[in-house]
């Protein structure tokens, strides 16, 4: 993938929480790192942390955007504890 596709990919992303009334808390590129093992002959990726306060229709949205793209090899969704999200952590 490359930096403009990612950038396009992120952008969506945030319009995603945006237009449900979502807010995004957090947005971080971790950059291209070595993966574990090959994914689709792929042994680097780039790594993106997003966390925001939204609802289950911003989750549909963000899972339908990342499952159908095929320049996404893995992507993990995990509901955090809103005391921890508030708190910064």
């Amino acid at each position: 993938m490359s930096e403009t596709d990612s950038e396009a990919l992120l952008g969506k992303l945030q319009e995603y929480v945006t237009a449900h009334s979502g807010t995004v808390l957090k947005l971080e590129k971790w950059g291209k790192k070595k993966l574990h093992y090959a994914i689709k002959k792929q042994l680097k990726g780039n790594y993106f942390f997003l966390c925001y306060l939204g609802n289950q229709q911003i989750l549909n949205d963000i899972d339908h955007a990342l499952r159908f793209n095929e320049n996404i090899l893995r992507y993990q969704t995990v509901k955090a504890d809103s005391a921890a999200v508030l708190a910064g952590e």
